[in-house]
């Protein structure tokens, strides 16, 4: 294990085959028993609903589900953002449902995980609740929000809630990891398995030669036929100014945007706790950006004290005032700059986020009709 490296970072290491030492391959070892567990209880699972013994529950609302089958880094946020716009468009009343122990309905001020609040920061319209129970949270949107619609978020696991299609998204940069199942692997389920999706995108696509997204489609064809398959990127959309320790605190709201052209030639910190930080780095580059220095944290990463003043002496290293996040490290970044920053006020770094949108490549039209026709 490499210094300063938590368990969970080095475990993911492991399943994703970047540890090939001698004491690694023990571990892998373990870790396909483990697989083999895994998958039995999957089956077992599969079974009893497919047998009536765990029910489906049956939601008076369209159900949309979006989803993947590895772990993180696939772009299934942004994707969940343009189905929910599609049909926010088209004078719907949607409503998001994602896994969380706190429930965030619309506009509320109540703090919640990255992507729900992410989701409910750049989609007004829409109300967020989270929760682990979706058959409870798409109950009280449909009773106590007026929902038609409901976006079932990293749901193609969720087995319990039924829906009117599955859209599963594939990141075209890893599609399947090393092929092997939790936790010898990346995959949530049997790659198989797909053949429950209705819909499939292919995130990244632009970042992979038009042969490997072929090769892509090729395969799922070979396993899901009837699906509709569509290739997507990822693109950016805004940049802006969210914190600064010279500024005092910038509300929500307030922040200061820049032109995209505003990157081109500028050197920045990186920082990011994202399942694909080489991508958000591309991007970065693709606009002219110069990587002075980068900070790569696990996905989700919650961030703590340590990692501003970490921050804060990368910045002082590369010689660099300006530091680029995601918008989910947004989400977590700015309250604890708040809340810290009278230790830091003399230090002139300013904290800026890269939005990015999903655009879907090829057909679009037909994939926007599709979507409100399930």
């Amino acid at each position: 294990m490499k210094k300063n490296m938590n368990i969970r970072e080095y475990i993911y290491l492991l399943m994703t085959d970047k540890d090939n030492s001698f004491f690694a391959s023990i571990l892998k070892g373990i870790f396909y028993l483990a697989s083999l567990l895994y998958l039995l209880a999957l089956k077992i699972n599969f079974y009893l609903m497919r047998n009536g013994i765990f029910k489906t529950v049956y939601l008076e609302a369209k159900v949309i589900s979006v989803g993947n089958i590895t772990l993180g880094g696939t772009g299934k946020t942004p994707l969940v953002e343009l189905v929910s716009r599609i049909f926010i468009e088209n004078a719907k009343k949607v409503a998001i449902l994602t896994r969380g122990y706190k429930i965030a309905p619309g506009k509320s001020s109540m703090p919640a995980a990255d992507e729900p609040e992410l989701l409910r920061i750049r989609l007004p319209q829409a109300d967020v609740l989270a929760g682990p129970d979706r058959v409870k949270t798409g109950r009280t949107a449909i009773c106590n929000y007026g929902a038609d619609v409901l976006i079932l978020d990293d749901g193609f696991q969720y087995w319990r809630l039924s829906r009117d299609t599955d859209i599963l998204a594939i990141d075209a940069t890893n599609p399947y990891g090393n092929g092997n199942l939790l936790p010898r692997g990346i995959l949530r389920e049997p790659v198989a398995n797909i053949v429950r999706a209705g819909i499939i995108v292919i995130t990244k696509a632009d970042a992979v030669s038009s042969q490997q997204v072929e090769k892509i489609i090729n395969g799922i064809k070979s396993i899901n036929p009837d699906a509709h398959i569509f290739t997507s990127t990822h693109g950016p959309e805004k940049i802006y100014e969210f914190a600064n320790f010279e500024k005092m605190q910038i509300q929500p709201g307030q922040e200061e945007n820049f032109p995209l052209e505003w990157l081109k030639d500028k050197k920045v910190l990186v920082v990011c706790g994202i399942g694909d930080p080489d991508y958000f780095v591309k991007t970065i580059e693709s606009l002219g950006g110069v990587v002075g220095c980068s900070l790569f944290f696990q996905d989700h990463h919650p961030y703590v004290f340590g990692d501003l003043e970490l921050i804060t002496k990368k910045c002082r290293q590369a010689g660099v005032d300006s530091v680029l996040v995601t918008e989910k490290d947004m989400i977590k970044l700015r309250p604890l700059i708040q809340r810290h920053i009278l230790g830091f006020e003399s230090f002139k770094i300013r904290f800026l986020a890269l939005g990015i949108k999903l655009r879907i490549l090829e057909n679009e039209q037909k994939f926007r009709e599709l979507i409100l026709s399930k």
